[in-house]
């Protein structure tokens, strides 16, 4: 029942900064708080502990010794006090985590205060699992330390599904973001590396991510974001930035209102190497107009559907007509350029190469300009 409880469990499975004793719990009845404290742990549906003021591990509940694969008459089991060292739990922590969880520990110890971090913990086959840990103070009524009580919230599937977007962004150079009119809450991990930035860094102001803006696009941009903040709407607009390094990228945004509360979500891609092929390939474009432009015979450029796309200076010429009434024209009907005798056996002649995508040879007489 609620009312036997030595404290309220509620603060440790939200997050709120507090444990709450009821009257029974202090330094005189420490062993009726115990059974009481290991009681009510092994009710909570996650991996509770509690260790002792000095912060050395002394119990963990059912569920959590499982997970570890403790043995039945383990003291950790039993709540028996080993006066165990205030770090030796850190022997279950990955490798990698160890030093941060021995910071942050170490700082609620000296401080008094609650901590909170993620970090991975071996289990009984050897393998690691993420957890959420939260470490709270339960204090007597004189406000002395009773002991540590902690709560351990399995995040694997969180953190397996971060890694994936993340690997998902980073594979695609897109990263996302949320806004407001006070600039972005939220800029992922790729969305830092496209800039150049500290992934450890905080998201942006307004002012900060205009100073990214290549200064030849900062104009477009501020009004871009001074649009989307007063109809509030979607976008997609695509601008330069310059990385701390000088490097100069294309990054398209696509934005759309948050679904929920105010502000906008969205993404952030890369796409310097869409922008350089494009330009290349208006570049080469160019150049391969001029020389067909400079060729004496009639030349025409047609799509895969024989849509009209280009045609030389010389056919214009002898056309009589602009690249724009050319391409409005259809290709082997009558009033077209072609002689009415030929154009219909130029239009089959067309559409059986459309269909086999063979090349043709077809003479047919073109009506001149004059």
């Amino acid at each position: 029942m609620a009312q036997d409880l030595p404290f309220n469990p509620l603060p440790l499975l939200t997050g709120y900064r507090a444990v709450y004793l009821t009257p029974m719990a202090d330094a005189t009845n420490i062993g009726s708080l115990a059974a009481h404290l290991q009681a009510t742990l092994d009710k909570i549906p996650a991996y509770t502990w509690y260790a002792n003021p000095t912060g050395g591990l002394t119990f963990v509940n059912t569920r959590c010794a499982d997970y570890l694969g403790l043995p039945s008459d383990h003291p950790l089991r039993l709540g028996a006090e080993t006066h165990a060292a205030w770090d030796s739990h850190l022997t279950l922590v990955h490798p990698d985590d160890a030093e941060e969880s021995r910071r942050v520990w170490s700082d609620c110890l000296k401080t008094g205060s609650p901590g909170e971090m993620s970090f991975r913990v071996r289990n009984a086959a050897g393998t690691y699992r993420w957890f959420l840990s939260r470490a709270e103070p339960l204090r007597a009524n004189d406000g002395s330390i009773l002991y540590w009580i902690g709560i351990n919230l399995d995040i694997e599937d969180r953190k397996r599904a971060e890694f994936y977007l993340a690997e998902g962004q980073r594979l695609a150079h897109t990263g996302s973001w949320a806004f407001d009119a006070a600039g972005f809450r939220h800029w992922s991990s790729e969305l830092f590396a496209i800039h150049g930035l500290d992934p450890a860094a905080k998201a942006p102001s307004i002012a900060e991510y205009m100073a990214l803006v290549h200064p030849e696009d900062r104009e477009f941009v501020a009004q871009e974001i001074q649009k989307i903040l007063a109809g509030h709407h979607g976008f997609d607009f695509t601008k330069r930035i310059v990385r701390p390094d000088g490097t100069i990228r294309h990054v398209r945004c696509v934005g759309v209102p948050a679904a929920y509360g105010e502000g906008f979500v969205g993404t952030g891609i890369d796409v310097t190497e869409q922008e350089q092929l494009t330009a290349a390939l208006r570049k080469s474009e160019g150049e391969l107009r001029q020389i067909l432009d400079l060729a004496p015979q009639l030349i025409a450029v047609l799509g895969p559907k024989r849509e009209r796309l280009y045609a030389n200076r010389t056919a214009l010429t002898y056309l009589g007509s602009t690249l724009d009434e050319w391409r409005q024209r259809v290709m082997g009907v009558p009033g077209s350029e072609a002689h009415p005798d030929d154009a219909e056996r130029m239009k089959a002649v067309g559409d059986r190469a459309i269909i086999s995508g063979s090349p043709y040879d077809v003479e047919v007489r073109l009506r001149a300009a004059d």
